[in-house]
């Protein structure tokens, strides 16, 4: 319910649309808040009291706390005299085309960072024989700080949308790949190669995806584009972590991730192929 808005909102808002500026700030919330998750709640539930409640207690307060100046943000200036009513997600005929591009770059780099936030950290354990909370946290960070690292450099870098979301693509396919191999080889220094290659790649995918589809979006329209880009994505994310999880109980938990990891690598490498038409 947030993100779609709240991205939009960004756009609305921002004095200087045309630099980038709201498609950085919305990845680096998104991903920067996803990596804080997991490094937060790791740190609290393996050193200090209460660690099935105290992670929950902090959210929970940090959320009602940014509630209040969320409160007194503006409305934008496109539906500031217009009554509030539900909207749901719809695309313009003549976007279609283009925003099922960037809806589906963004849904595979958030699907592949996903595994990272889910599976990862088990299949991590596996692979260190470790149950250091703390540790297993910071591993799945790994991505979403070379994520943040990414945005800002492509951000301040100037350079064609397209072509650098392929590069982001192929970033996220090398990820993938490691990511597959790291349990099988016992190889701590490929999964976090792995996660630095897919946080990356991430980072230069989404940027310039919703970069793009904060440019073609026409007036009056972004608030339901937005929410239609967000449930693209939030789909591949369910879809990349419940099959990781269904196919762990019929195999191993190595064979489950590398599964999904190589279907998502195929997925990518022909998005990347699409990128490439004009």
């Amino acid at each position: 319910m947030i993100s779609g808005p709240a991205t939009a909102g960004l756009v609305e808002l921002d004095a200087h649309p045309e630099r980038r500026r709201p498609a950085l700030l919305a990845g680096l919330a998104q991903a920067g808040g996803s990596g804080l998750g997991p490094l937060v709640a790791g740190a609290l539930a393996e050193w200090a009291p209460a660690p099935r409640v105290l992670c929950f207690v902090v959210v929970l307060v940090a959320t009602v706390v940014d509630a209040v100046p969320a409160l007194l943000v503006p409305e934008g200036a496109e539906r500031s005299n217009e009554a509030w009513r539900i909207e749901r997600p719809r695309v313009p005929d003549e976007i279609r085309g283009a925003f099922t591009r960037v809806a589906i770059t963004a849904a595979l780099a958030w699907g592949s960072l996903a595994l990272y936030l889910s599976i990862v950290p088990s299949y991590s354990a596996k692979l260190l024989s470790t149950h250091d909370l703390a540790l297993l946290g910071a591993l799945a960070a790994v991505a979403l700080a070379a994520s943040c690292v990414a945005l800002v450099v492509s951000q301040r870098v100037a350079s064609d949308r397209r072509r650098t979301q392929r590069l982001g693509l192929v970033g996220l396919a090398a990820g993938l790949g490691l990511l597959a191999i790291a349990a099988p080889v016992h190889s701590l220094a490929l999964l976090v190669l792995g996660a630095v290659c897919t946080g990356a790649g991430h980072g230069s995918a989404f940027l310039h995806a919703q970069d793009e589809l904060n440019e073609i979006v026409p007036r009056g329209r972004r608030g339901e584009v937005t929410a239609a880009f967000i449930c693209c994505i939030y789909a591949v994310v369910a879809s990349s972590v419940i099959a990781s999880g269904l196919l762990a109980l019929r195999l191993s938990l190595t064979a489950s991730v590398g599964s999904v990891a190589i279907v998502l690598a195929v997925a990518v490498g022909a998005t990347a192929a699409w990128q490439l038409r004009d």
